[in-house]
């Protein structure tokens, strides 16, 4: 037990001055993106933008889930519009 305080309890705090703000104790440390929640934002676009929303106070950056569901829309899209028509027997002709 520390000497400087003879009333404290083993693991408790000590006592506080009057006019002092309060002892907050700091915050539990975010975590990254995780991968499988990426994979699923790029497979899923709109699961991407639900993580993006909802996990800003749990993830440190959200920014990835963001990303990679704009990736998964963009080449979603490029998957529709060239590659279907090819296999359809060619791209259409103006």
């Amino acid at each position: 037990m520390d000497n400087n305080y003879p009333n404290q309890m083993p693991g408790q705090m000590p006592q506080q001055a009057p006019g002092q703000p309060p002892y907050l104790p700091p915050a539990p440390p975010k975590g990254k993106a995780g991968c499988w929640g990426i994979v699923g934002s790029f497979l899923i676009p709109i699961l991407g933008l639900i993580l993006f929303f909802t996990m800003k106070d749990k993830v440190e950056d959200t920014k990835p889930y963001l990303y990679a569901a704009i990736a998964g829309f963009v080449i979603g899209l490029i998957l529709n519009f060239v590659v279907t028509p090819m296999l359809m027997g060619g791209l259409p002709t103006p």
